[in-house]
C-alpha cells in the first residue's frame, strides 16, 4: 500500500475509533446511574469485548496461540494501561461533567511525544510540532471555562488516566507487532479484565443479574465503545506509529463533548467550541506534507 493511502486510512481508522471511544463516556454513565458498581462494569466491559476478539479471531482464522512472553507482555498492556485508562476514567465521571473529564484525559499526546522521544528518539517535525500545540490548546479551551462543578478528586482522577492512556498508547505499538489485531485486542482486554474481576470477586460484588436495559448498556459498551473502538485504533496505530495517532485521537474529546450534549443534556460554553476548532486544525495539520525536524542533538 503506498504511504499516503497508508496515512490516509490510518487516519480515517483513528477518527472512527475517536468516535467510538467518546461513547464510553455515555454509555458508562447510563449504566452507573442504574446502580452498576464501577469495578462490575469495567469486569462486564473487559472480559466480554474479551470474549468477542476471541471469536472474531477463531470466526476470521487469525493465529490465537503464541509464545508465553508475547502473551503477557498483551496483558500487561491490558492490565496497566488499558485497565488504569478505563479505571480512572470511569471514577472521573462521578465527580466530574464527561465533557472536563475528556478533555483533561486527552493531555495525553504530550505524554505520548515524550515516550517516543525518551525511548526511540522519535523525530519531532514542524508539522507534529504544531499539531501537539494546536491539540493541547484546544484541549486547554474546552477544560479551562467547563460548565458545571469543578471537583478535585475527579481532576486528579482524570489526569491519572491521561498518563495510563498515554502508557496504553506507546506500548501497545510494539506490543501488538507481528499478532493479527482481533488476536492482540483479544489478550490486551483479556489483561484489562483479570484486575477488575478480581476485585469484584473479593468484595462480593461479582454477579450477572441486571435488567435487560442494563444489558443493553453492557452490550453498547462492549460492542460500539471497546471492541470498534479498539481494533480500529489499533489498526491506525500499526499505519501512522504511535505520536500521530496520539495526535488525531484528540478529536475524541470534542466528540465526547457533542455526544453529551445530545444523550446527556450537558452543555457546551464558547470556550469549549473554540477549543474544538482547534483540534479540528491539529488534524488538518497532520495531513500537511511538512519535513523540517527538531531533533535531539547527539554528543
Amino acid at each position: 500500500m503506498k504511504k499516503s493511502w497508508k496515512k490516509f486510512l490510518g487516519t480515517i481508522l483513528v477518527l472512527s475509533s475517536a468516535v467510538g471511544g467518546a461513547s464510553l463516556a455515555i454509555f458508562s454513565k447510563k449504566a452507573l446511574a442504574q446502580g452498576v458498581s464501577l469495578k462490575l462494569l469495567l469486569s462486564i466491559r473487559s472480559l466480554g469485548a474479551s470474549f468477542v476478539f476471541f471469536l472474531l479471531a477463531w470466526a476470521f482464522k487469525q493465529k490465537i496461540l503464541f509464545p508465553l512472553r508475547k502473551v503477557v507482555s498483551l496483558a500487561l498492556v491490558g492490565g496497566i494501561g488499558f485497565a488504569g485508562a478505563s479505571g480512572f476514567y470511569v471514577a472521573s465521571l462521578k465527580y466530574i461533567p464527561a465533557s472536563l473529564m475528556i478533555m483533561i484525559i486527552y493531555l495525553a499526546p504530550i505524554w505520548v511525544v515524550f515516550l517516543d522521544y525518551l525511548f526511540h528518539q522519535e523525530k519531532l517535525n514542524q508539522k507534529k510540532f504544531l499539531a501537539l500545540a494546536c491539540a493541547l490548546v484546544g484541549v486547554g479551551l474546552t477544560m479551562g471555562n467547563p460548565l458545571g462543578e469543578i471537583n478535585s478528586l475527579g481532576i486528579f482522577f482524570a489526569f491519572c488516566a491521561s498518563l495510563c492512556f498515554a502508557s496504553y498508547v506507546f506500548f501497545s505499538y510494539k506490543a501488538i507487532k507481528n499478532v493479527p489485531i482481533l488476536t492482540s485486542s483479544a489478550f490486551v482486554m483479556l489483561g484489562a479484565g483479570i484486575p477488575f474481576i478480581t476485585a469484584s470477586l473479593f468484595v462480593g460484588e461479582f454477579h450477572l443479574s441486571f435488567s435487560s436495559e442494563i444489558w443493553i448498556s453492557f452490550l453498547e459498551l462492549i460492542l460500539f465503545s471497546t471492541v470498534f473502538h479498539v481494533v480500529t485504533f489499533f489498526l491506525g496505530v500499526s499505519y501512522l506509529g504511535p505520536t500521530q495517532a496520539s495526535i488525531l485521537s484528540a478529536v475524541e474529546p470534542f466528540a465526547t463533548v457533542i455526544l453529551a450534549m445530545l444523550f446527556l443534556g450537558e452543555s457546551i460554553s464558547t470556550l469549549q467550541f473554540f477549543g474544538g476548532v482547534f483540534i479540528l486544525i491539529s488534524i488538518i495539520t497532520l495531513q500537511l506534507p511538512i519535513k523540517r525536524s527538531f531533533t535531539r542533538k547527539k554528543a
